[in-house]
């Protein structure tokens, strides 16, 4: 018997997590802190900031850079934007060492561009820096890193104007552990309805964590049929995949920002279970709050 499990469609009876955020610690973790980034001066009547969503990261984090562009002249704007100028983000230790990217540079072809009005900015691009295989680099580890978008003055490419030059700065720390408010212990999480065989469950060991500390939750597939099946097996929490909801019912903020994945077909066998992803819900959702409560796919 052979069947296949869309997990965009599965639906995940979730670990009420009535996460009273404040009630172990009333101390903000300060990678939760809002980066202030400023916009460079004006080059040729444009403005541009490289913008990290904030200052510090946990090592294995996914750290995204956003390329920002203000057109402070009087004339619309034309610029390149195509997939192959990402591999021109330069990342750099603070002590001056050079990076290297994980793959050779592609052929820089201009086939996307896009058009800035005067005075409207724009979100030009989106950089992949850090985090699993799809990312530029490899993982980082702790320390200071410098990332630059580089471009020469009014530089264009087959005909093509280039953003300015900008730069940014963040850190990497060593991860925390995860750590639950004593007593909050959560134990046998009842496992979503049967689809096609299969069910799911989304998971935490706790229901209740300290403020700024990691919120871990494990997503779980079982095979509850006779028989082999097939599975979608993809990063679960990317593009908003995860529902998380307030104790008023109202959806948490999505932050990490929209991304392409890739995925795989896996095998599972009679009354087995596998784990499909397991994330860190801080780093997803804008957990500022106290009593952030349910999560769903």
């Amino acid at each position: 018997m052979r069947g296949h499990f869309d997990l965009a469609r599965g639906v995940v009876i979730a670990a009420i997590l009535a996460v009273s955020l404040a009630a172990c610690s009333d101390t903000a973790s300060p990678d939760k802190v809002a980066r202030k980034d400023e916009w460079s001066k004006p080059v040729d009547g444009l403005r541009v900031r490289l913008v990290s969503d904030r200052p510090v990261y946990e090592e294995g984090q996914n750290v995204f850079l956003e390329l920002d562009v203000f057109n402070a002249s009087k004339e619309s704007v034309t610029l390149a934007r195509d997939n192959s100028l990402r591999a021109r983000l330069i990342l750099r230790t603070v002590g001056g060492e050079l990076l290297k990217q994980r793959s050779e540079p592609p052929a820089e072809r201009i086939r996307l561009v896009r058009s800035i009005a005067p005075g409207k900015q724009t979100n030009l691009m989106v950089f992949y820096v850090s985090g699993n295989q799809y990312a530029s680099y490899a993982p980082l580890k702790p320390g200071k890193y410098e990332a630059t978008w580089p471009a020469g003055e009014d530089e264009k490419i087959a005909g093509a104007r280039l953003a300015p030059a900008a730069q940014v700065s963040f850190e990497v720390v060593p991860k925390r552990p995860a750590a639950g408010c004593p007593g909050s212990e959560v134990s046998d999480v009842p496992w979503g309805e049967p689809k096609g065989g299969l069910q799911t469950r989304l998971s935490a060991d706790c229901a209740r964590f300290p403020a700024g500390s990691p919120i871990p939750v494990t997503v779980e597939i079982r095979n509850t049929s006779e028989g082999e099946l097939h599975y979608e097996a993809r990063d679960v929490a990317i593009n908003g995949g995860i529902r998380l909801l307030d104790a008023t019912g109202r959806p948490v903020p999505y932050i990490h920002g929209s991304a392409q994945t890739g995925s795989t077909q896996e095998a599972i066998g009679p009354g087995r279970k596998a784990v499909l992803d397991a994330v860190d819900l801080c780093e997803y959702y804008y957990l500022g709050a106290p009593k952030w409560s349910t999560s769903a796919l």
